[in-house]
């Protein structure tokens, strides 16, 4: 687990955040979708399913009600206060992202919100990373993806954009890829690392 405070890559000058399990709190969505759906491990594949396969689930209530990470909203004001340009990134829909970020109240925090409807392509394709630079205006070494999905920080690492890997519970890093420098356990760790 990270600990240090000491920030090992270049201070970026855009953070590009997913919003799912990485914002946005899931454990209660999984409470439901468990009985729903007749045990944990049917819910594991469900959610495998759902990210792997890009089925969007935003247009469903319980999406656009989750509540952020205790951790996300003092996190997100520390970064903006740092003079960090903040973005939202997600496979969510043009309508559903907003929503989810305003229900949460967080939307304010962010400069823009990027749909990956908008680049015709679904995260981890380098289309939607691609995006969301140009739309920022910045080369991919000035930006850091920050995303509790090992995916999402490969998808990232694709178009040349270094990752953050929020090391959320019951998160782990899966991929045979190289872990990030920085993977803090929470929004306000990250913070206190960019901050240093």
């Amino acid at each position: 687990m990270w600990v240090s405070y000491h920030c090992p890559v270049a201070r970026p000058q855009l953070l590009i955040f997913d919003v799912n399990e990485t914002l946005l709190d899931l454990t209660e969505l999984r409470s439901v979708l468990t009985a729903a759906l007749g045990g944990g491990e049917r819910l594991a594949e469900w959610f495998f399913r759902l990210l792997h396969g890009s089925l969007v689930a935003n247009a469903t209530d319980s999406f656009r009600s989750l509540p952020s990470h205790a951790d996300v909203s003092a996190g997100l004001d520390r970064l903006a206060n740092a003079g960090f340009r903040l973005i939202a990134l997600s496979n969510g829909s043009p309508i559903g992202i907003p929503a989810q970020l305003t229900n949460a109240g967080i939307i304010d925090r962010f400069e823009m919100v990027v749909s990956v409807e908008e680049a015709g392509r679904f995260k981890p394709d380098p289309a939607p990373y691609r995006l969301a630079l140009e739309r920022a205006a910045v080369d991919p070494g000035q930006a850091l993806m920050v995303a509790a999905h090992d995916w999402d920080i490969i998808g990232a690492r694709a178009v040349g954009i270094p990752g953050a890997f929020i090391a959320r519970p019951g998160v782990v890093w899966t991929v045979p890829h190289e872990l990030p420098k920085l993977t803090p356990a929470d929004i306000g760790e990250l913070a206190a690392a960019l901050d240093a």
